[in-house]
């Protein structure tokens, strides 16, 4: 009687998976981005333009790009600013951090700079090509319209709310992803801005990958908007 009840559970359980793996609508409303995109600049095109600049990111609106990707930190005088790095030494060969100097006195990319997923690759501006660390407001005044993903790069609850403010303050919430491969970091961006969509950190795909395998995707809550 044990057998066939466990039996009866299991085969239940297995129904219940394949239907719902595939009709998830049948338990969660579905998500509809106010974009879609196929063609995504990393750091605004690292390799093909200087990373996180402004021509970068122009360079990529003229290409036709659908999404630009950068990063933010945090100065000292509490300017966010767009830099993957917080030591600057592979970008501008000055031994400093962001997080140390004001906004003013961050110096600018050297003339050839490391592409840090390049196996080796450097990649040489152009000659009269900005070198300079923009400011994430910068960017946003630039591309009113364009969806921007931005990765915050520490643990610093000023910077999460500062950029959520800016975000607020451009009418950018339905056109920015924002998050961290950090759980903690991207539970902070939830609290802080619900409307705002967030991508997942890896932690959480490598355990979607395995509530898949095992049928028991259908059944976890999905907190984040964007692989």
């Amino acid at each position: 009687m044990v057998f066939e009840v466990v039996l009866a559970l299991i085969g239940l359980y297995m129904i219940l998976s394949f239907v719902l793996l595939r009709n998830p609508q049948l338990l969660y409303k579905r998500r509809t981005p106010a974009f879609k995109a196929a063609m995504i600049c990393h750091r605004g095109g690292s390799g093909e333009f200087l990373e996180n600049t402004m021509d970068a990111f122009s360079g990529c609106v003229e290409l036709g790009c659908d999404l630009i990707e950068l990063d933010c930190q945090l100065t000292k005088d509490d300017q966010v600013v767009v830099s993957h790095d917080n030591d600057l030494s592979r970008g501008t060969g000055k031994n400093v951090r962001v997080s140390d100097l004001d906004f003013n006195d961050l110096p600018e990319y050297s003339a050839s700079v490391k592409v840090q997923f390049g196996f080796g690759e450097e990649y040489h501006a152009k000659p009269g090509a900005s070198r300079r660390i923009p400011l994430l407001r910068s960017v946003f005044e630039a591309f009113p319209t364009v969806p921007i993903n931005i990765d915050v790069k520490v643990d610093n609850d000023l910077l999460v709310r500062k950029i959520s403010d800016m975000i607020k303050e451009f009418n950018r919430e339905e056109l920015t992803v924002w998050g961290s491969f950090s759980d903690l970091v991207n539970k902070k961006c939830r609290s802080e801005n619900p409307r705002i969509p967030t991508f997942f950190p890896i932690k959480e795909v490598l355990w979607i990958v395995v509530m898949y395998y095992v049928g028991l995707l259908p059944f976890l809550p999905i907190k984040d908007d964007f692989f």
